[in-house]
């Protein structure tokens, strides 16, 4: 499934953001996605805030395909989505998700809405 959620790090103070990074391969993902998102998830804290970080990325020739993988193996990342779904998203967005005549499947759409890809009504893209 392209919409890989982790649970998010909870925190009963302040109200909850989104931190949304879009990034296109492994050296942009090296060198700045990482600590970026380390950044934000330090700085929150210390905020008494929570921020859920969401990664999207976009299709590079320089991507080894795992880009996603080491994502969401760092705790700082909550969410993922691969660059195989990204032109899927920027053109029909949530709906390019839902179950319809077999482009994509009740269990897909099923596991979109419960690894809850919403959005919060504070936030920054990036």
């Amino acid at each position: 499934w392209p919409f890989a959620a982790k649970t998010e790090v909870s925190s009963s103070c302040g109200n909850p953001m989104d931190a949304v990074i879009l990034s296109n391969g492994p050296g942009e993902v090296a060198t700045w996605v990482i600590p970026v998102a380390r950044a934000l998830r330090t700085k929150a804290k210390a905020a008494g805030r929570r921020v859920r970080v969401s990664v999207v990325l976009s299709p590079c020739p320089h991507a080894s395909g795992r880009e996603r993988e080491w994502l969401l193996a760092l705790p700082e990342v909550d969410r993922c989505l691969g660059a195989e779904h990204f032109w899927r998203l920027v053109v029909a967005g949530r709906r390019g998700f839902e179950a319809r005549g077999g482009d994509a499947s009740a269990a897909e759409a099923s596991a979109m809405a419960a690894a809850r890809w919403d959005w919060r009504e504070r936030g920054v893209a990036l």
